[in-house]
């Protein structure tokens, strides 16, 4: 029988005494498997709220009593400093440890190789914890941290990629500035990378999308989920583009040129799922080119950018009229919760911040009930770990249990075979 999850009220005393102590606390009750990867998630903590038991599996139920319980309690935790996680990755052992994080991974999984780009500047041990969730070894993963953020933020991610071969860092790092070509220009550089690392693989192992990423997200979806959605697409790309009006004319304005090739403009939220065959025609198609350096003195130019390629004839991996869902909504792949604020506020249970939900516990069954009704979201924006660790540890467990349902499923159909 599964336990629940056990959140420990650490002093600031050695990590080491802490783990110990998760060891015995954990060991004794669920698998070996579990057991990684709740170990992995305890050893970028070093303090948590209290020791309160809380099971999730009764909060998902709607039990009033567990829900009453963790309403009552404090549920912030404290994050490890960025030197105290250079020490730790610099160490290869611990990172294969942490990585390890016990999922289990189908032949379905294996044939389809996904590629994930993150662009981030801050909260490495959060970055880690969505990394460790994410990670399979036949997927590839590249990581942008700004250079603003200085060499030991950075350093941490460095660490990473000398030891693990299917993670890298960007190969030039850019100050990154909201608005500005910088964002675009890091994630062309991430998905360049990507493309070059995947030319050196066997066939079997390249990447057939790219999912691009802030680290404050968790995903709404086993990886096996995901493959199975992208699948779907048929090769083409995920990009919620929607055609541009006035602000187009705004646009060329103030740039005051002429829109190349007179076609119209596009644009579309920044988070999208990119098939290989259309990020490789950015790099080498003539009009592609030509567009990205048109786009690249505009303000946000990512939001115009891969929509507007996307959008034309004849582009591979681009828009698709014939493949179901072409144009997702907002809420139905990368569901950002500031679109969502817009139209009802009070839905959000946690904290705003520039109109976007950070969300909480009170958030949970919301967040949950979507998933179940038919959405199309991959992932779900936004979570700091430091204001409410719960709600993080309950969406895992909901991975983790789907996971081991698939495992289940896939076990006795190779027994029934």
């Amino acid at each position: 029988m599964k336990s629940p999850n056990k959140y420990l009220k650490f002093g600031l005393g050695t990590l080491g005494s802490a783990v110990i102590l998760c060891i015995m606390l954990y060991g004794y009750s669920i698998s070996s498997k579990e057991s990684l990867f709740r170990l992995s998630q305890l050893l970028l903590v070093w303090k948590l709220d209290s020791e309160v038991i809380v099971n999730c599996s009764r909060i998902t139920a709607g039990n009033a009593s567990e829900i009453a319980k963790v309403r009552s309690m404090k549920r912030w935790s404290m994050a490890p400093a960025d030197n105290h996680l250079l020490r730790k990755t610099s160490n290869c052992t611990w990172i294969k440890r942490y990585f390890n994080n016990g999922f289990y991974v189908t032949d379905l999984e294996k044939s389809f190789p996904i590629a994930f780009s993150f662009l981030i500047h801050n909260k490495p041990s959060q970055v880690l914890r969505l990394l460790r969730l994410l990670y399979r070894p036949h997927n590839q993963y590249c990581i942008a941290p700004d250079k603003k953020s200085g060499k030991t933020f950075i350093g941490i991610f460095h660490n990473l990629a000398e030891c693990l071969n299917n993670i890298l860092v960007v190969s030039e790092l850019r100050e990154v500035r909201w608005g500005h070509k910088s964002i675009m220009e890091t994630q062309m550089q991430c998905y360049r990378d990507l493309l070059n690392l995947r030319q050196k693989q066997a066939r079997s192992q390249q990447w057939k999308y790219v999912i691009n990423l802030c680290g404050k997200e968790l995903p709404l979806n086993t990886n096996h989920e995901i493959v199975t959605k992208l699948m779907q697409r048929n090769g083409s790309s995920v990009v919620n583009a929607h055609k541009m009006g006035h602000d187009a004319f705004e646009l060329v304005r103030l740039r005051n040129q002429q829109i190349p090739f007179s076609i119209p403009l596009y644009k579309s939220m920044t988070y999208m799922a990119l098939s290989h065959t259309f990020v490789n025609y950015l790099f080498t198609n003539s009009r592609a080119i030509t567009l990205y350096n048109f786009f690249r003195t505009c303000k946000v130019p990512e939001e115009h950018y891969y929509a507007t390629v996307y959008m034309l004839p004849h582009v591979p991996g681009g828009y698709n009229p014939d493949v179901k869902g072409h144009q997702l909504r907002v809420d139905n792949y990368f569901w950002r919760t500031n679109e969502y604020l817009k139209t009802n506020p009070r839905q959000c249970s946690g904290i705003i911040i520039h109109e976007i939900c950070v969300v909480d516990f009170g958030d949970l069954l919301r967040i949950l009930a979507s998933t179940r009704n038919g959405k199309d979201a991959l992932f779900h924006n936004k979570y700091f770990l430091e204001y409410d660790h719960v709600i993080m540890d309950c969406m895992e467990e909901q991975i983790q249990a789907r996971n081991r349902k698939e495992h289940q499923e896939e076990t006795k159909t190779i027994l029934g075979s």
